[in-house]
């Protein structure tokens, strides 16, 4: 069924769905797969507006703020799952220029003004944003 047929219905929850695909018996040897497939959806997940993560026992993803803490991902059961982008992704798509173009088509109009239309605790990722955006100036 259709996901706009499933709860939350209200428009400003919609960006709160998730899809989570759990891997219950999945054996530790392949668990690598789950990185591997990560690495080869999301550049094609996200031009739909969407992210995609992995998350597992040995999952050695780091954290965005403290770069040296790789448990970050770490699920007891390993699963991937696949949500909305939202306004703090640009954490995550700045360092990639296709992944940057699919953001800023959705959130690009926010930072406008010096990020005038961005709410108070949005504020620290105006430097992200204005940092992929002047990096990826010349390709377009």
């Amino acid at each position: 069924m259709p996901s706009r047929r499933r709860p939350p219905f209200a428009r400003h929850e919609q960006a709160l769905k998730a899809l989570l695909i759990v891997f219950p018996n999945i054996e530790e040897k392949f668990l690598g797969v789950l990185d591997e497939c990560h690495r080869t959806i999301k550049p094609k997940i996200v031009k739909f507006g969407l992210m995609i993560g992995q998350f597992h026992p040995r999952c050695r993803e780091q954290a965005i703020h403290n770069p040296e803490w790789n448990a970050i991902s770490r699920s007891p059961l390993p699963l991937m799952a696949i949500r909305n982008m939202t306004l703090h992704d640009i954490m995550f798509l700045h360092d990639d220029e296709e992944a940057f173009r699919a953001y800023e088509s959705r959130f690009g109009s926010r930072f406008a003004q010096g990020g005038a239309f961005l709410y108070p605790y949005h504020k620290h990722l105006i430097t992200c944003y204005e940092r992929a955006k002047s990096a990826y100036a010349d390709h377009q």
